[in-house]
């Protein structure tokens, strides 16, 4: 899953909140891959096609016959991935229940790092109720102009009510290097639950055994897909760059990926890395919903006007 290996599972389709992709076996080793838009405006019948071919299959397209609706995924077959379906629907393939060929790594070991924020049942582009205005310089390579208001986060926005009204800031959450960090990805709509669901209620929920994770070569996943009225868990080992380890889905209306931003570690020291975490949507991620996690210290060079205005330009 996102170019890592799993363990072979059976599903005769693959699908996401966008898209859905049906394998078509016409000839041994020789398949049409039929990419079809379902959810969003399916009157239009958009769909293109590719082929997967083994290398030992011949070079010729396939004969079998494609479109929109072929080929129809029988109705009582189970799916990879499907759309807003989560582990305990018996005919969804859900990500986590997958296992990958990578042995264990630091994230599945010991108690994760937290950043809980208060949940309230309401809609908002952002992260935590505080959108993302991103910084006019490169914070990485131009740390000189850090100043002490940069950087916002709900600490430093306690005095102010972002559940009714609109903040906007540089979001920054501090992670020590080599911590290993997990997220609770809440969709806000979960009055399933209760009226009000808050840190508290998911941490009970936690402490009685009714979150459960799979926290054994858990698949490795740059993208996952939060359910509606449901949640998704993930854990990162922040040791710059690393990926998520896909840990839970219940029962997805949008999808939310981490990035590394890489820029070259020039007069600084003890160099700190930058991850922006944002919606996959990119309406949603320009309106502010996003955060920047930054790993580890950082400390000017002593000699940092060898950062010049050219340097400057280059980064940007």
């Amino acid at each position: 899953m996102d170019g890592n290996d799993i363990e072979p599972v059976e599903g005769i389709s693959y699908s996401n909140i966008y898209d859905s992709f049906d394998s078509v076996v016409t000839e041994m080793f020789d398949h049409w891959g039929l990419g079809s838009c379902r959810t969003r405006n399916s009157t239009t019948r958009v769909h293109q096609v590719s082929i997967l071919r083994y290398e030992s299959a011949e070079l010729s397209d396939p004969k079998a016959p494609v479109g929109y609706d072929i080929p129809e995924t029988p109705t009582d077959a189970r799916i990879l991935n499907p759309h807003n379906k989560g582990t305990e629907d018996p005919m969804a393939v859900s990500i986590p229940l997958l296992r990958s060929i990578a042995k264990n790594d630091e994230t599945s070991l010991g108690k994760p790092d937290h950043h809980p924020g208060q949940i309230q049942n309401n809609v908002s582009a952002t992260a935590n109720h505080i959108g993302l205005k991103l910084p006019s310089f490169p914070p990485l390579s131009q740390p000189d102009m850090i100043r002490d208001d940069t950087f916002c986060n709900s600490t430093t926005l306690a005095d102010k009510n972002c559940i009714d009204n609109e903040c906007a800031c540089t979001h920054v959450l501090q992670v020590k290097l080599n911590r290993v960090v997990e997220l609770v990805i809440v969709d806000e709509a979960m009055k399933a639950l209760a009226e009000q669901v808050s840190v508290d209620l998911v941490k009970k929920l936690d402490r009685e055994g009714k979150i459960k994770r799979n926290l054994n070569q858990a698949p490795l996943e740059d993208t996952v897909e939060v359910s509606t009225n449901g949640y998704t868990i993930v854990r990162f080992h922040a040791t710059n760059p690393g990926q998520f380890n896909y840990i839970t889905l219940s029962s997805t209306p949008i999808n939310i990926h981490a990035t590394v931003i890489d820029t070259p570690k020039v007069c600084v020291i003890s160099i700190s890395g930058y991850w922006l975490y944002h919606c996959h949507v990119d309406r949603h991620t320009n309106i502010g919903m996003a955060l920047i996690f930054k790993v580890g210290k950082q400390r000017l060079s002593s000699r940092p006007e060898i950062l010049s205005d050219l340097w400057r330009l280059l980064v940007r």
